[in-house]
Formats: structure tokens, C-alpha cells, sequence
């Protein structure tokens, strides 16, 4: 939400051309997601090594 309020933000306040603007805000959206999913997919093979590594006795 940060990331859209700054880009309305500069919209709004700046002389900036809209286009490259629309452009750098998808960029920086994407690089963004890519950084989260990743993290996620880290978290998920955390996850599965853990449980191999300590099996619950039943």
C-alpha cells in the first residue's frame, strides 16, 4: 500500500512524464513480489528439512 501511495504521491506532486513513472512503479512492484514469493518458497523448504530432521514419535 506504501509503494501505490507514493506512486499517487509523485502523480500528483511531481512534473514527472506518467508513462516511465507507471513504468518504474510496475518494476519496483515486481522486484517486490519477487522478493516476498521467494522468501515463501524458503520458508516452505525450512519447513519440510525441519520435519525430516525431527520426527515425531507417536
Amino acid at each position: 500500500m506504501v509503494l501505490h501511495a507514493l506512486h499517487d504521491f509523485t502523480l500528483r506532486y511531481s512534473n514527472f512524464p506518467l508513462i516511465p513513472l507507471n513504468v518504474a512503479q510496475d518494476i519496483v512492484l515486481l522486484g517486490f513480489a519477487w522478493v516476498l514469493l521467494r522468501g515463501m518458497r524458503r520458508s516452505e523448504t525450512d519447513d519440510v528439512g525441519s520435519a525430516v530432521a525431527h520426527p515425531v514419535n507417536i
